[in-house]
C-alpha cells in the first residue's frame, strides 16, 4: 500500500503552539537577555508589553554583564510592564538599563529592585508611561536607581495609597501638565529637572539632595507642600 504521506492531495496543517510574546517564565536562568526565559522564545523589544505572573519560577535580572545582552544592545525593553509576581532587579551597575514604552505597574506579589545594598550607583528606568506601585512601598526598593521620566503624552505617579520613594529622577516630559502626581514623593537622592510641568495635584513632594532645573515648572496648590532638604541650583 501506498503510504498517507505519498497519497495525492494530501495535506498537513501545523496549527500555532499558543505560545504568547513578552510572558516571562524564568525556566532557564534569571537572565532577561537569554531567549529561553521568554514563553515565545523570543526577547522582547518596545512593542511588546510584559507579563510577570504565576507562571515565573524565578525573578528577572537585566545585567548589562550578560552574555546575551550585546545582541540587544545591552538595553531591555518592552511596552507596558506588568509584575504581578516574582521581582524585576535593575541593580549594581550604572549600564543596567530598561526601557518601559508604556505604563509600569506592580502588583501584590510583585517587586523592582534597584538596590544591591551598596552606595554604588545602579541602574537606570526609563518610563513613557505611568507608575502604578499597587503592592507597596517596600516592594520598590530604590537604591541608587534613576528614574527617568520621558513620556511624549502625560504621565502620573501613582501608588495604593502610600509614600514613594524614589532615588535620582530626571524629569524630561514636554508634554503640558506633563507628569501629574497621585500620591505624595519623596526622592531622597537628586532631582534633575530637564522639562516640562510636573502637577502636584494636591501632593507633597519632597527633595532631599540637589535640584537641578533647565526649565519646566512645578504646579500647585493650598494642599500641596514642597520640601527642598538640600536645594542646589
Amino acid at each position: 500500500a501506498t503510504p498517507l504521506y505519498r497519497q495525492s492531495g494530501l495535506s498537513l496543517t501545523i496549527n500555532p503552539g499558543g505560545l504568547v510574546e513578552g510572558i516571562w517564565t524564568g525556566v532557564q536562568n534569571t537572565d532577561w537577555f537569554d531567549c529561553g526565559n521568554w514563553q515565545s522564545l523570543t526577547v522582547p523589544d518596545e512593542t511588546v508589553d510584559v507579563l510577570i505572573d504565576a507562571s515565573a519560577t524565578q525573578d528577572a535580572v537585566v545585567d548589562d554583564a550578560s552574555s546575551e545582552a550585546a545582541k540587544y544592545g545591552g538595553i531591555a525593553k518592552c511596552n507596558n510592564l506588568t509584575i504581578n509576581t516574582q521581582t524585576v532587579f535593575i541593580q549594581g551597575d550604572v549600564n543596567d538599563i530598561l526601557e518601559v514604552h508604556g505604563d509600569l505597574t506592580i502588583n501584590t506579589g510583585g517587586g523592582l529592585d534597584m538596590d544591591d545594598d551598596s552606595k554604588a550607583i545602579d541602574g537606570h528606568l526609563y518610563l513613557y508611561g505611568d507608575w502604578n506601585n499597587q503592592a507597596g512601598a517596600a516592594d520598590f526598593k530604590e537604591g541608587e536607581g534613576t528614574i527617568h521620566l520621558v513620556g511624549t503624552e502625560n504621565q502620573s505617579i501613582n501608588t495604593n495609597a502610600f509614600t514613594e520613594t524614589f532615588y535620582n529622577i530626571i524629569s524630561d516630559n514636554s508634554v503640558l501638565d506633563g507628569i501629574s502626581l497621585n500620591t505624595d514623593v519623596i526622592i531622597s537622592g537628586d532631582m534633575n529637572h530637564t522639562d516640562g510641568d510636573i502637577d502636584l495635584n494636591g501632593n507633597n513632594i519632597e527633595i532631599q539632595g540637589t535640584y537641578g532645573r533647565t526649565t519646566g515648572t512645578f504646579i500647585g496648590n493650598a494642599s500641596s507642600d514642597m520640601l527642598f532638604s538640600n536645594a542646589g541650583s
